[in-house]
């Protein structure tokens, strides 16, 4: 599993959580680019990314991700007004991505 924001602590704690409380392996990385270069060399079974990220945004990330992994469940994370018509545009790509909503409870989903 892959997690990818640009805000470390926001990536730190959703890994943390996740290895604490799954059978997952999660992997924290901070920026688009550097998600991408890490998915290159290996598979994942899920990204769960931010929307709203300098350079290489979340939508653009997880098309990328799509085309390397089709497979790989995507989940978007967003507190931003701006995702709505990100969102509708990758739609409107044929991209069906989850969106969920930040600040998040851990217990949420």
């Amino acid at each position: 599993m892959l997690i990818v924001d640009d805000e470390h602590l926001i990536a730190d704690t959703l890994a943390e959580i996740l290895n604490d409380s799954s059978n997952f392996v999660a992997v924290a990385l901070y920026d688009g680019a550097s998600a991408l270069e890490w998915v290159r060399g290996t598979s994942i079974d899920i990204l769960i990314t931010d929307v709203v990220m300098p350079e290489l945004n979340g939508i653009e990330l997880a098309k990328s991700i799509k085309s390397i992994c089709p497979k790989t469940r995507i989940v978007l994370l967003s507190g931003q007004a701006q995702t709505r018509d990100l969102m509708q545009q990758a739609r409107h790509e044929g991209y069906l991505f989850e969106l969920w909503p930040k600040p998040m409870h851990p217990m949420m989903y």
